[in-house]
């Protein structure tokens, strides 16, 4: 159904009402009734209009509905406008395709020079028209019960409408013969390419992927922001468009989904690129090889994703700590150790060791991962996480329950949010649920922490930094290494929970005793590094510009 979009649908719908008006009519629904009726639509949809503006999807079923009740009556009011009603439908069946079609290759939000898009498909050449159109239909059905059925007032109704239906179709075909010679071109391209060359970035920062996962962007916006150089975040996916402003409000935004159209967007001014992650839409960008290709990541952590071969391909990888690079060495990957930049996480320079928040009760954050896309990534404890909330719950701490962001987007992980959500509210009001948690950086929910409950991810990776006590899942059966993690890593400075056995023991010793604190600050220093907290952010800087500087 998606697929045929919102004017096939709207097209199908009228014809569908158009067969019950038909109904009605066979059984004698009187005409009055019918006047009544189409008035309403006809101010409903005015109403939407004012209010919504062309498009609104409120608006095209109000106009859908007048069209309808206008085809209905279209012999009162003559062949011409049984044309423009005939017109209308064709156009509004033809939008949503053309709109697929012509929709410019490249958009922008935020660049100077060329006004922002942010919509998630192409410009609709007919939309406005159509719905004005439909609108005036509605209206001119209404008044035809009004008038006789042969009046002469009736026939100029339905020729007036006729005409600006025949003119508002016409100027429509315009604008759409603009946007095929656009297309045709290339004009709707070329002026972002000249619009990037006038800014002339200096960085790429490169997005690929889901657009929930934009918080691997916001990782780094504040610290490549502050190296003083223009810059653009180029996105592979329209839809992230929206989220330009939400994510920094100057930082421009180039979308480019085809690969074909990367030359234009890659000006000369560019001499670098910075991915954060390890998509493989990143091969896109990679083959420019004449720029100083660097992988941020979005996180270290003893994952697959963390060791992936083709992270090999970058230029320089850079890293928290002497653990990323130990792992790749560890599973047969073959980096040349001069592409390894160490430079700590400046994300977790403002992580405390203490909670910023006290509470009467401990409180831990249980900070699950998501499924992952494919087996050897799957270590998240989510739809198990009620057995993990339960045992916390028979502690008497405070449980603060904050999901990754993918985990909404499949009924699964979304359903086995729920239920821990459940749990929680039934629990009491102190403990805080996924709604309750959603907003703040992870940082500032580490600061609001006692201890941390997570899985094999970058979150108990960067929680060292608090040196706070901490606990990761182990979704295999008892005795076995945590999910294929590397045992003599972060494991060794954190309370291992397999899941089906006894959690009560080591989550106990957690937010007891912590015997584990010596062996966590050993473990701290292997994957963050040893540069000063406070140097952390101006180590990376340093990092970042002499990559661009080449």
């Amino acid at each position: 159904m998606r697929r045929l979009g919102v004017g096939s649908l709207t097209v199908l719908g009228l014809a569908a009402l158009v067969a019950v008006l038909v109904v009605a009519a066979s059984i004698g629904l009187a005409l009055p009734v019918v006047a009544v009726l189409v008035t309403g639509v006809a101010l409903a949809v005015l109403a939407g209009l004012a209010a919504a503006g062309p498009g609104h999807l409120v608006v095209l079923v109000g106009a859908g509905t007048a069209l309808a009740v206008a085809l209905a009556r279209a012999e009162r009011l003559g062949p011409g406008f049984a044309i423009a009603v005939a017109l209308v439908i064709a156009a509004a069946a033809a939008d949503e395709p053309l709109a697929r079609r012509l929709a410019p290759t490249v958009r922008t939000a935020q660049l100077p020079g060329v006004r922002s898009d942010l919509r998630p498909s192409g410009e609709r050449p007919f939309l406005g028209s159509v719905t004005i159109a439909v609108a005036l239909s509605g209206i001119a059905a209404a008044l035809s019960p009004l008038l006789a059925p042969d009046s002469v007032g009736l026939q100029v109704v339905g020729a007036l409408v006729a005409l600006v239906v025949a003119v508002l179709v016409g100027a429509a075909a315009l604008r759409l013969r603009t946007m095929v010679r656009a297309i045709g071109d290339g004009t709707a391209d070329h002026a972002v390419t000249a619009a990037l060359q006038a800014y002339a970035p200096e960085f790429v920062l490169h997005f690929s992927g889901p657009v929930e996962g934009d918080y691997q962007i916001r990782m780094w916006l504040p610290y490549l922001s502050r190296l003083d150089r223009r810059w653009v975040i180029l996105t592979r996916d329209h839809r992230m468009l929206a989220r330009a402003a939400d994510l920094d409000g100057q930082v421009p935004m180039v979308s480019c989904p085809r690969l074909s159209a990367l030359d234009g967007c890659m000006v000369d001014s560019i001499r670098a690129v910075f991915h954060v992650n390890t998509d493989h839409q990143c091969v896109d960008l990679v083959r420019f090889a004449d720029r100083t290709q660097v992988q941020l990541n979005h996180g270290d952590s003893d994952k697959p994703s963390s060791r992936h071969p083709m992270i090999a391909m970058f230029d320089q990888v850079f890293v928290a700590g002497q653990a990323a690079i130990d792992r790749f060495v560890e599973h047969g990957v073959t980096i040349p150790p001069e592409k390894f930049v160490v430079v700590g996480r400046p994300q977790v320079a403002d992580i405390v060791a203490t909670n910023v928040e006290p509470h009467d009760q401990v409180s831990v954050l249980y900070a699950p991962t998501w499924r992952g896309g494919t087996t050897d990534m799957s270590l998240s404890s989510l739809a198990r996480g009620v057995e993990v909330v339960e045992a916390l719950l028979g502690l008497g701490v405070r449980v603060m329950f904050r999901p990754h962001p993918y985990s909404l987007r499949e009924a699964g992980s979304a359903a086995a949010v729920a239920r821990i959500d459940a749990r929680l509210a039934a629990a009491g009001q102190q403990h805080l649920a996924s709604k309750q948690t959603v907003t703040g950086s992870m940082a500032d929910w580490f600061n609001r922490s006692d201890a941390l409950v997570g899985d094999v991810s970058s979150v108990p990776v960067d929680y060292l930094q608090s040196g706070k006590p901490l606990a990761v899942t182990d979704l295999g059966d008892p005795g076995e290494s945590a999910s294929g993690a590397n045992t003599s890593g972060i494991l060794q400075g954190a309370y291992v929970l397999h899941l089906g056995g006894d959690l009560h023991a080591p989550l106990a010793a957690m937010v007891g005793d912590d015997p584990l604190a010596e062996q966590r600050a050993r473990v701290r220093t292997h994957y963050l590094g040893d540069i000063p907290t406070d140097e952390l952010v101006p180590h990376f800087l340093a990092a970042a510009t002499a990559a661009i500087d080449g």
